[in-house]
């Protein structure tokens, strides 16, 4: 996940974290020292100039009560657990999927996206 977000999915996530830091009535340096890093570095999260680190996202979503998966935009639901379907597009966009406990590479992912993408042009 570390540096493989796509540029809409950095602004996205941005937007999200944005929103919850000011609906929780922080400034960026609060969520700074909260987490361990600059305030300039959160602000060039909620820019989508900088993707956040896997283990930074799991804090981040920590801190504000809230998934993973809303961060990233997987889901509208701001709650921890979400029953909501997950786009599996997005999914793989994010380059960090497992299967059966595999981790899959770059040119697996695409080999898997182009068969979705067939699929579903197919419907």
């Amino acid at each position: 996940m570390q540096d493989k977000l796509s540029q809409g999915n950095r602004e996205l996530t941005g937007k999200q974290l944005r929103e919850l830091r000011i609906k929780n009535n922080f400034k960026q340096e609060d969520i700074g020292v909260k987490v361990g890093m600059s305030n300039t570095t959160i602000a060039n999260y909620e820019l989508g100039l900088r993707n956040p680190r896997k283990d930074t996202l799991y804090k981040l979503a920590d801190l504000y009560n809230t998934s993973v998966d809303y961060l990233l935009g997987l889901t509208d639901n701001p709650h921890k657990s979400s029953n909501e379907p997950k786009d599996l597009k997005n999914i793989m966009l994010l380059k960090d999927v497992k299967y059966d406990g595999i981790t899959l590479d770059e040119a697996d992912i695409d080999i898997v996206t182009s068969i979705l993408n067939r699929i579903t042009r197919s419907k």
